[in-house]
């Protein structure tokens, strides 16, 4: 006896690999998948199209995947309404994520979730439903039993003086019969040797970078070919002080200097030095220990040295160079000193070299400050009844458009709900009820794109017309500024930014802009 078929517009079927799959991928393949998949749909539905997402490669524990980022994007698009994939983990290992796509997201859609193998599907009452979670869990366990698995693996490779990095280090190269190794790249390994001889003959960081740009000499970045969208490659004196910290010059490994947050989580965090692998001799040094050891008087290298902390100032945040970029602070015996780091790095980046007393600006800043706010607060009863007016002329037809959006809107939700109604109730056929489905989702559509428009227009002419409140805060900060009392959040509403030139300071203020 034949199966009376299911009929469904559409269906994506969604298939993923990945390493984590370890001894099951001959099993879990995607063509192992795909066969599995479409058995199963052939023999319960009819439909007219089937469309396929594949992730070869990526993992299940979270949803950074980019087919399966298309097929949520093409749902509506393709009029999907049957999801299936092999069994719960090839849709997601994490049950926490894929309950809310399974319970939540695609019912509220009209989409179905089968699981071909699991037996479960968010459109029936079933017990594998039920059961969903716990498998879920498993999953999860399964992923973070084979991540532990990897790092203790990586460990041992590190252990073993493997370097596992996809860039060689500037000077090196990769062993291409050798994976892991280094050997000694002779293109560039004479601009290492250079580098640290000029910095063991006395040579700041900042003369090496410019001897290096004057010279024309690539940037690691762009001798290795990574990085390509940087604006500005140059050598600067920071990326010199991090090369000349590198034990591989000295013929030693240093791996494990950053992890993954979890096995959930692509952030990464930073390991104490003792918490490193160093294995010594792995490769061909290219400068001796001794002069390694006698740049960084023979403890220090690789290891950043703590940073100071910050300089309490008012104003400190707010203040920035010519070229864009914040201007440092230091406090040299009891004076505060504001300069630009980008021009110790290289002047190629910068040229404002004059070193500013942060007092000195401060009081400036705040004459100038007070001088515009009280500037402000004399001009504020013309300034109100201009807003006011102008705000009560500009509202009122677009008030007018909202309320009339907002009501053509319900109309369409309620012609929409009549329509599933007449649907269930067999009075219109599946065609008619998908074509009137459409246009009035369509309807529905560009109102709501209007309606974002027209509340954003309103929100905005009421921002600018919100007069009296930022009298009161005016009136607050200047209490404040009167009084030398203020904090930096009294600042920030009233200082947009303060630029520092060679010779002027350029304040732009957040209330006369």
């Amino acid at each position: 006896m034949n199966m009376k078929k299911q009929v469904v517009n559409n269906i994506a079927i969604y298939m993923r690999l990945s390493s984590e799959d370890g001894e099951d991928q001959e099993s879990e393949s995607i063509k192992n998948q795909r066969q599995i998949n479409y058995e199963f749909i052939n023999k319960h539905f009819e439909y007219k199209k089937c469309y396929e997402y594949v992730d070869d490669g990526y993992s299940g524990t979270n949803f950074n995947r980019p087919d399966f980022k298309k097929m949520i994007n093409e749902l509506k698009k393709n009029h999907i309404e049957l999801i299936v994939t092999k069994n719960l983990a090839r849709f997601a290992r994490n049950y926490i994520d894929s309950g809310e796509y399974i319970e939540k997201i695609f019912p509220n859609m009209g989409i179905r979730y089968i699981a071909i193998l699991d037996g479960v599907d968010n459109f029936c009452d079933k017990m594998e439903n039920e059961i969903a979670p716990f498998k879920g869990l498993f999953n999860e366990m399964y992923c973070r039993e084979t991540s532990k698995n990897i790092k203790r693996t990586k460990r041992r490779k590190m252990e073993e003086g493997f370097y596992s990095c996809p860039f060689p280090p500037y000077g090196y190269k990769k062993d291409t019969e050798h994976p892991g190794k280094l050997v000694i790249d002779e293109k560039v390994a004479g601009v290492v040797k250079t580098i640290f001889m000029m910095k063991y003959n006395g040579k700041t960081s900042k003369e090496i970078a410019e001897y290096l740009n004057e010279k024309n000499i690539l940037t690691p970045a762009r001798y290795l070919n990574i990085f390509k969208d940087k604006k500005i490659d140059i050598w600067t004196g920071e990326g010199v002080s991090r090369l000349l910290c590198k034990p591989v010059y000295i013929g030693d490994t240093y791996m494990g200097k950053s992890q993954n947050l979890s096995y959930k989580s692509n952030k990464k965090i930073y390991n104490k030095r003792e918490e490193c692998v160093i294995t010594k001799n792995t490769h061909e040094p290219i400068i001796t220990r001794e002069i390694f050891e006698a740049i960084h008087n023979n403890n220090k290298y690789n290891n950043y040295k703590p940073k100071k902390p910050n300089v309490d100032t008012k104003f400190g945040n707010l203040i920035y160079c010519e070229c864009n970029r914040k201007m440092r602070k230091v406090n040299k015996n009891g004076k505060i000193v504001l300069y630009c780091g980008a021009y110790l790095s290289s002047e190629v980046l910068c040229k404002n070299s004059k070193r500013y007393d942060y007092n000195e600006i401060e009081k400036i800043v705040l004459n100038s400050l007070k001088k515009e706010v009280e500037d402000f607060l004399d001009s504020r009863h013309k300034r109100e009844n201009i807003y006011k007016k102008c705000k009560e002329q500009k509202l009122k037809p677009i008030v007018e458009q909202r309320i009339k959006l907002e009501k053509e809107k319900t109309a369409i939700i309620f012609k929409i709900t009549s329509l599933y109604n007449d649907r269930l109730d067999k009075r219109i056929s599946e065609e008619q009820y998908k074509k009137s489905y459409n246009e009035l989702v369509n309807e529905r559509n560009k109102i709501d794109k209007l309606l974002k428009d027209v509340l954003s227009n309103e929100q905005r002419i009421e921002d600018e017309g919100n007069v009296k409140e930022k009298i009161k805060e005016m009136k607050r900060a200047y209490r404040k500024l009167s009084i030398n009392q203020f904090d930096y959040e009294d600042l920030a509403g009233l200082i947009k930014k303060i630029e520092l030139t060679n010779n002027t300071i350029n304040i732009q203020f957040t209330f006369n802009q």
